[in-house]
């Protein structure tokens, strides 16, 4: 895996040195989360169990950057591109938690966690005409971490509970039309994002389904003889 990471690095970068389009903007975005668990029952007296979705949302910066203008044409057109996100991101996941007390009686409670990240992410982005797919690395730094419970409605900090960092990755699909592009992808954790802590012991893992609307609002472009030729507005 690290291999195929530093791999779709090398020719991330690599788009960029023979590129000749460069486009920058702001993205907005609604996510649906999920924590994930490798095993339920984490102490003899705690069991766990996934809860249900969360829903969240992000806004961030991207730089998207291509080798060719789009242009248009009755062909398939392939290309290979690049595009770099950062983006604050607000999300979460929920937990069942059953224990077992000293007189046998069990006591159910739902915790609900609320995270504050960053994500930055370069992409290698398979362009097929305006379809697309998108693949690479996310790295996420925590903000800020809190949980709730049914019993009480005050937010504790959860922040023993996860990484500050994690690695992860991010594969999705969509659509790119002059200064507007649409994105659906699919987000998960390679490394450890859920520690665990004294209260919850338990490690756990996330998946995230974001939809995302990129607007570019500015445009370099490079190359000798731009003008002879590619089109212009």
């Amino acid at each position: 895996m690290k291999k195929f990471l530093l791999y779709l690095l090398l020719l991330i970068f690599t788009e960029q040195v023979y590129s000749q389009v460069w486009q920058g903007g702001m993205h907005f975005g609604y996510n649906v989360n999920r924590f994930t668990l490798p095993e339920n029952q984490v102490s003899e007296d705690l069991f766990l169990t996934q809860g249900s979705l969360f829903q969240g949302g992000e806004a961030g910066f991207q730089l998207y950057i291509s080798r060719y203008r789009d242009q248009p044409t009755y062909k398939l057109k392939i290309s290979a591109n690049a595009l770099m996100e950062a983006s604050f991101v607000y999300m979460g996941g929920k937990l069942g938690a059953t224990t077992t007390l000293e007189d046998g009686q069990r006591r159910f409670s739902e915790i609900t966690y609320y995270r504050y990240m960053g994500m930055y992410s370069p992409k290698f982005v398979l362009g097929l005409n305006k379809f697309q797919i998108l693949l690479g690395p996310v790295v996420m730094n925590s903000f800020m971490d809190r949980a709730t419970t049914v019993s009480t409605d005050e937010p504790k900090s959860a922040k023993p509970q996860f990484e500050t960092y994690s690695l992860g990755y991010d594969f999705g699909i969509g659509v790119k039309s002059r200064s507007f592009m649409f994105n659906a992808k699919l987000t998960g954790n390679i490394t450890d994002f859920g520690s665990g802590s004294e209260e919850i012991p338990g490690k756990f893992n996330f998946l995230q389904a974001r939809f995302v609307l990129h607007y570019f609002f500015f445009q370099k472009e490079k190359g000798k003889n731009w003008n002879s030729i590619y089109w212009k507005d």
